[in-house]
């Protein structure tokens, strides 16, 4: 019976259970925010049209977010092929999908942790640690962690990350038929691994770590044979290394042709990575690995707490240098893993509602974890007490006693954060779909303003947890999802005295409000809105350029800029000029690419605030795109 338990099937299949058992109350949740955005963008379209596009030009046409996913958005196309509006399609096939990421997780984490996992030397012999290391109990760990990460159901259960669990799927892949090809050496299985790359970089940028990965592995590969200063054995040991290097280098130049940008990403981590002090990335790096491995948003990280982590990063360190090769091959790559996969977005704050930004990233988390409880466990055993009375028999118990327990508790913490997400997100879904309801009974094709309606489901200190309606709204009432409904601008989510600009212009239409207490769409009564409105005006007019200018009152300052897919607000920096007026930087980018994904009418005013509520506020703008 304990040789069936050691068994990678039956490791295997306890760990398809918990996910099944973890993620069930929400595999038949209704689509959230950008899901409907995507798959209305898929639906119409063809497969191939929107392949040439995908290759040619930013995922979907959303020029402002230039992300070149041609693979990522082939196979999404492919999905909505076959489940066209129907969410438990695509909620299974991707949960099976992170499945089959978690047995690739524990095929890599077995072969990182067994006797020989360094490449062969020369001679064709194994050049691994000596001793043989509890591999399966290794990977469980770490496929575990992976598994039951508790921030992963954005990428799982958010239709629209779908490129996260595609492109792990191919990086995880490529890993693998690397690691294949190190222990049988066949050329063809490193031209398997190098086309799996290929599509992992044509999923999602942050593949894009994977020969910095590779390289280090032989780095440590031969740090085990101590060939580190033999710089011809270096050489070869990093030649098979080279087909990645190219590949990457021939994606940068396919980026740039395609969108006009090698560097990819959302602008604000780009620009954060490239302009950021050191000491502001350092303790966001450190506020980052705190939060990722105890990931509770009630609470502030302070001082003491980035100090820990610290310490623990330099301690663990020193130590694993002194360590076994498994130890320390763990340690390194799993830490080399979290620091390489959060550089793409800048060490930026993750929280459950883009916590697939951490999806990689875990993996590196589950073989920190089981390394520092072998580095723990070997601790332990040097206690005095155990080396008398015959107590030296105890010792392999011990070890394996210490570590599991610490996996253990890692496992059953993270399963429980894992359970309250998912009832959130399943919460999430019925949410949008009961605001997509009332909506639908509005009459079609009447143009509408939409307030109160949520972005994100909120947990402690407003964290966000759940998308609902960050984006999407309009889309949600347009084919495939209903026949034909309102058209909808989305307000930003403040009171209804805050929304002047719109309700005193008569001209336009009705005003709605989402009441979450109540879960009822209600018509603002216009002139009862006007007459509580306290704001004083903003005079604000056209510039030279067609643009906005207008003269400051106290407190900061924004544009609220109001399109078809989303409202959204920018804070205004611009020093005001000699004659007292202060332009205002029209975001042209996003004007352009929201009147090409849903033309309209797009809008926008500018206003005051301070301490959080609205001081002034100027009347509502036409803005012509390109102006």
């Amino acid at each position: 019976m304990r040789s069936l338990f050691k068994h990678p099937a039956c490791h295997g299949a306890i760990l398809a259970l918990l996910c099944f058992l973890s993620y069930g109350p929400a595999l038949s949740r209704y689509f959230v925010s950008e899901d409907f955005f995507v798959l209305r963008r898929l639906a119409a379209s063809s497969l191939w049209d929107t392949t040439w596009t995908h290759l040619t030009g930013p995922l979907l046409e959303i020029s402002f977010v230039k992300f070149y996913r041609p693979v990522a958005g082939f196979l999404l196309h492919v999905e909505s092929l076959l489940w066209g509006a129907a969410p438990s399609g695509y909620l299974i096939t991707h949960l099976l999908i992170h499945l089959l990421n978690v047995a690739l997780v524990y095929q890599l984490a077995k072969i990182w942790s067994s006797q020989g996992t360094a490449s062969r030397d020369d001679s064709g012999a194994d050049a691994g640690s000596a001793g043989t290391a509890p591999t399966g109990r290794t990977a469980l760990g770490v496929s575990a962690i992976f598994a039951l990460y508790p921030l992963h159901p954005n990428a799982v259960l958010f239709v629209a990350g779908f490129a996260t669990i595609y492109s792990a799927l191919f990086l995880l892949t490529t890993l693998v038929l690397y690691e294949r090809y190190r222990a049988i050496g066949n050329v063809r299985t490193l031209w398997a691994a190098a086309g799996c790359f290929m599509l992992a970089l044509g999923s999602y940028e942050q593949t894009v770590i994977l020969p910095g990965l590779l390289a280090a592995r032989e780095l440590l590969a031969a740090w085990d044979r101590r060939d580190l200063g033999r710089w011809r054995k270096l050489i070869r040991q990093l030649a098979p290394t080279g087909p990645f290097f190219v590949l990457l280098a021939l994606y940068f130049v396919v980026r740039q042709a395609a969108l006009d940008q090698m560097v990819a990403g959302y602008d604000g981590f780009r620009e954060r990575l490239l302009s950021e002090e050191a000491m502001k990335l350092a303790h966001s790096m450190l506020s980052g690995i705190a939060r990722l491995v105890y990931p509770q948003y009630g609470h502030e990280i302070g001082a003491a707490m980035l100090w820990s982590v610290g310490l623990v990063l330099l301690v663990g360190s020193l130590w694993v240098v002194k360590s076994g090769a498994v130890e320390r091959r763990l340690w390194i790559l799993g830490w080399l893993w979290i620091l390489a996969s959060q550089a793409p977005f800048a060490f930026a704050l993750v929280v459950p509602g883009n916590g697939r930004y951490w999806y990689l990233t875990s993996i590196g988390l589950g073989l920190v974890i089981v390394a520092s409880g072998r580095l723990l466990a070997s601790l332990v055993v040097r206690l005095p007490w155990l080396h008398s009375g015959g107590r030296d028999r105890v010792r392999p118990a011990l070890t394996e006693s210490v570590s599991a327990i610490l996996l253990v508790v890692f496992a059953l913490v993270y399963l429980a954060q894992l359970r309250h997400y998912v009832r959130i997100y399943a919460e999430a879904g019925r949410t949008t779909h009961e605001i997509q309801k009332q909506l639908a009974e509005l009459p079609a094709g009447q143009a509408v303003f939409v307030a109160g309606v949520p972005d994100f489901l909120r947990g402690l200190r407003q964290v966000p947890i759940a998308q609902v309606y960050s984006w999407g709204l309009n889309d949600a009432l347009a084919s495939p999802f209903v026949a034909r409904g309102p058209i909808v601008y989305p307000l930003p989510r403040v009171d209804d005295g805050e929304l002047l600009p719109v309700l005193e212009r008569t001209d336009l239409a009705a005003t709605w409000r989402w009441h979450s207490e109540t879960q009822q769409l209600e018509r603002v009564p216009r002139s009862a809105a006007v007459a509580a409105a306290s704001p004083t005006r903003l005079a604000v007019e056209r510039d030279a350029g067609g643009g906005l200018r207008f003269q400051a009152a106290a407190g900061g300052h924004y544009l609220v800029l109001l399109t078809r897919g989303s409202a959204s607000t920018y804070p205004i920096r611009e020093p005001a000029g000699p004659d007292g007026w202060t332009h205002v930087p029209l975001p042209e980018p996003v004007i352009n690419s929201m009147h090409h994904l849903y033309g309209g009418e797009i809008y926008a005013w500018v206003e005051a605030r301070q301490d959080g509520r609205q001081i002034a506020v100027s009347r509502l703008e036409r803005i012509t795109p390109g102006s």
